[in-house]
């Protein structure tokens, strides 16, 4: 009987990058955690066997910690049988691998999403003359703004690293787009943290602010991606006005360790029956 390789700790770009590369767009939000300050907080395990891999990317940074992972169904399963991954994590898998990571991690009201990219070519401007560029100073302005529902929080540094764009009503903030991320280096980048005030749907903020963010990303980098919940009408079409196209079908949630006994470890996959349940 072939030995099993074993899981490996990736730690430099070189290694990482290459992986990467093999489905760009469709693992893009990984890019986020070779930058600063997620680089720090981020851990990378890969299973190689030949020309196939699988590998995950986990970062601590968040709570629960945020897990990507990507590769053929059984090296995948193995790699997360194996890879000392916390029992919660927040994962988002591509749905094509769903049933793989299925095996090991059991999804809590797992949210179906689309991955949607634009590049120059596509990009279709509209009308953002409105959206002004937010600085760090606007941070608790920015906040007080998700607090009216979208469930995020983000700080100074955030904006400041990131490019983020707002629409003011007098004095008040009423729609803002930003970042997730920007890799220079690898020229992708995400946008993330849209959302706007209730009171002020419906008048083109959204597809403006988030307009005038990636006009600015694609001076910067070549590819731009978002994800999106498929079932925000409102927002896929936003998005589509601006020229992204859907590259992926994901799913993401809360997700937690499956008890898995040692059988797999003896025949190099799971016998039927003996999954956690």
């Amino acid at each position: 009987m072939a030995q099993l390789r074993s899981v490996v700790r990736l730690k430099s770009d070189d290694e990482i990058v290459p992986l990467l590369e093999q489905a760009r767009l469709r693992v893009a939000y990984a890019y986020g955690y070779l930058q600063p300050p997620l680089r720090e907080r981020s851990e990378w395990f890969a299973l190689v066997e030949g020309e196939q891999a699988a590998w995950a990317a986990l970062s601590r940074a968040y709570d629960p910690p945020a897990l990507i992972v990507w590769g053929p169904d059984e090296l995948l399963f193995r790699l997360l049988a194996e890879a000392p991954i916390p029992g919660t994590v927040y994962l988002t898998v591509l749905e094509e691998h769903f049933p793989a990571a299925d095996r090991v991690f059991r999804l809590q009201g797992g949210q179906p999403m689309w991955r949607m990219w634009v590049n120059r070519e596509g990009f279709k401007p509209v009308d953002w003359s409105r959206a002004l560029r937010l600085r760090p100073e606007d941070t608790a302005e920015i906040n007080r703004l998700y607090r009216r529902g979208a469930g995020s929080f983000i700080t100074a540094r955030q904006v400041s690293d990131g490019v983020y764009y707002g629409i003011w009503q007098d004095d008040r903030l009423v729609s803002v787009a930003g970042t997730h991320f920007i890799d220079r280096v690898h020229r992708i980048a995400a946008v993330g943290n849209v959302f706007t005030d209730p009171d002020f749907r419906g008048l083109g903020y959204a597809t403006a602010v988030t307009g005038r963010v990636t006009a600015d990303l694609l001076d910067l980098v070549d590819d731009v991606v978002l994800n999106v919940n498929r079932s925000n009408t409102p927002a896929v079409r936003a998005y589509r006005r601006l020229g992204y196209e859907v590259v992926a079908n994901l799913i993401e949630g809360v997700a937690e360790r499956r008890h898995i006994g040692p059988f797999w470890r003896l025949f190099g996959r799971i016998i039927p029956g003996q999954e956690g349940r």
